[in-house]
Order: structure tokens, then C-alpha cells, then sequence
């Protein structure tokens, strides 16, 4: 009999902590809006190699693990991670937008897999964008050649669901979410 008192009692201190942590994730958002949440993007260049470079920094500011989808990584005779979820937004020094496009990938030869990188709360993890890897839409110029020109650079952090990883190495990462909302960054003078 007392056995039984004591399984519906911890019964029931478990429901009320399910209950309670249903509650708190209910309130929680599972991701951001691009201004304000968890996690911030920003961006800062580059000037120490020859070729300048946009380095965007993901800081997780919550309390919370996330997996970021991050882009592709596309294996052949040499496999490079392309960082196809981070666009460059250029506005020129007349103010005019311009295109922005990454020229990396020419071919795809080999196997396809979504690269991300997890996001334990309170970090921040650190990318370099080469700017000769894009290339000016409107003039095709590279987008190195644009540095001293005072154009203003953002980057904008867009992936969806379908970059989110359903397993890593077997294991199931359902306890870690995964971020799937829009990040925009600061803007910087190039």
C-alpha cells in the first residue's frame, strides 16, 4: 500500500513538472523575430588577409541549445561547406540595393549533406565569407572589389525546416531545437 501512495505521488510531482515546463515552452517562442531573441547575428570585415572577408558571428544569448542550420557541404574531389543560409545585402554608396550572388558552386559532383553546427547557450560561433566568393549581380564586379568604396554591407541568416538535421551520428536530436527563423545582422560600411 505504501508503495502505491509513493508511485502516485511521484506521479504526480512529475505531471505538475511536465505541466509546468509544457507551460514555459508555450510561452517561449521557438525562435525570434530578427531583431531580438536568443540568438543575435552580427558582422564585422575582415582586412588582415589580401582578399577581405565578412566574418558573422551567431551568438546565443539564451538559456536554451539550438542546432543552426549553417548551409551545404557538397563532397567530391575536394568537399567544401558552403554557407548558402547566410546572403550578403549590399546597398552601393548611392544607396541603391544590389544582388548579391555567391559563384562557388558550379557543379555538383558527389553526395549533398546540410552542414550546421550546434549552439550551446551562451556561446557564439564564427564564420568567414570570403568576398571574392560573390560576385555583384547588377555589374559583375566580385564583391572584393568593392572594399573602400563605402557601400554598406548586412548579412541576412534565412533557413528553413528542411535544413534541420532529423539525426546526428544515430542519436535522435529532438532535445535540441532547431533555429529556423530570419536573422538580420548589423550593417558596416565596405
Amino acid at each position: 500500500m505504501k508503495q502505491i501512495a509513493v508511485m502516485a505521488v511521484l506521479f504526480l510531482v512529475i505531471t505538475a513538472i511536465a505541466a509546468a515546463q509544457g507551460a514555459k515552452q508555450k510561452r517561449t517562442p521557438p525562435g525570434n523575430e530578427e531583431t531580438a531573441g536568443p540568438l543575435q547575428l552580427s558582422i564585422l570585415i575582415d582586412h588582415s588577409e589580401k582578399i577581405p572577408a565578412v566574418l558573422v558571428t551567431v551568438k546565443n544569448v539564451g538559456d536554451d541549445d539550438w542546432i543552426l542550420p549553417i548551409g551545404a557541404t557538397i563532397s567530391g574531389p575536394v568537399s567544401r561547406t558552403h554557407l548558402g543560409n547566410f546572403k550578403i545585402l549590399l546597398t552601393t554608396s548611392s544607396g541603391m540595393p544590389a544582388t548579391v550572388l555567391y559563384r562557388r558552386i558550379a557543379g555538383i559532383e558527389g553526395r549533398i549533406d546540410p552542414a550546421f553546427t550546434t549552439l550551446v547557450r551562451h556561446s557564439t560561433y564564427t564564420m568567414r565569407l570570403a568576398t571574392d566568393d560573390y560576385v555583384v549581380g547588377e555589374t559583375n564586379q566580385l564583391l572584393n572589389e568593392l572594399a573602400g568604396s563605402g557601400a554598406t554591407l548586412q548579412v541576412r541568416y534565412q533557413p528553413n525546416e528542411h535544413n534541420c538535421p532529423k539525426m546526428i551520428d544515430g542519436r535522435n536530436p529532438t532535445m535540441l531545437r532547431c533555429w529556423t527563423n530570419a536573422l538580420i545582422s548589423n550593417a558596416v560600411t565596405y
